[in-house]
């Protein structure tokens, strides 16, 4: 009897710990599903991908050694996959005036500011992309952007192709204050000076005897690689 009642006291003890002990919801982190859209799926303009558009923005200019890299992991924020930058990042989906994420990114301090000073702040056009993807639900989409073949068939300009994926997949590691090897890729004069011997396409395409850029396997595209080939081949002019 004596066991039987310490069995019964043991179990409404834990019945009313159990209850007392809910978590508030401001300190849980709850996971976006992950959405495994093909990537054989057609690009929607109006839809932000992350394996597209987030990604490569958020590894180009976070995920560096010393900051939010998987071994770096500054202040135990990484930035280099989707789970990570959700869980770390501390993003609400579909509620980006409360995500630290895009807060620490819209920070007015420089010293605050991520990527800090002197690295240049994100773009207004950045920020809006990714507050744009965190309105839409932080969702783990992407899509082929060559899926209806990839048109090379207009001018490949500078400044209309070839900067903005420097941009995006580069610039972030290869910026003013502490470029990666050393080499920037900020201006038109910078970009210039790796075409020469080939360098340029040599990392990107991940030729031999080059160290592959972007690293990580995060290689660009092929559509992307044949763009900045085209450019090279036509004389790589500033237009």
């Amino acid at each position: 009897m004596k066991k039987l009642f310490l069995a019964i006291f043991t179990c409404v003890v834990c019945i009313l710990w159990n209850s007392s002990c809910k978590h508030n919801p401001e300190d849980t982190v709850v996971p976006t599903p992950i959405d495994t859209t093909s990537s054989s799926v057609p690009c929607n303009p109006d839809t932000v991908y992350f394996s597209n558009e987030v990604l490569p923005l958020i590894v180009s200019s976070c995920a560096k050694s010393g900051c939010h890299d998987a071994i770096s992991k500054a202040e135990g924020i990484i930035l280099t996959d989707y789970a990570n930058i959700l869980r770390t990042g501390k993003i609400k989906a579909g509620n980006p005036s409360n995500s630290d994420f895009i807060e620490v990114i819209e920070e007015s301090n420089a010293k605050d500011r991520m990527p800090p000073a002197p690295d240049a702040p994100l773009t207004a056009t950045q920020i809006q992309l990714l507050r744009k993807w965190i309105s839409q639900g932080a969702k783990n989409l992407n899509c082929n952007p060559n899926s209806n073949g990839c048109d090379t068939s207009k001018t490949i300009s500078f400044k209309n192709d070839v900067q903005p994926i420097i941009d995006l997949h580069c610039k972030g590691c290869h910026s003013t204050y502490s470029p990666g090897a050393g080499i920037k890729l900020t201006t038109y004069a910078e970009i210039n000076t790796l075409i020469v011997g080939g360098e340029l396409i040599g990392v990107i395409d991940h030729e031999r005897g080059f160290k592959a850029m972007p690293p990580a396997g995060n290689k660009l595209n092929d559509c992307l690689i044949s763009k900045i080939k085209i450019w090279i081949r036509n004389g790589a002019q500033n237009n």
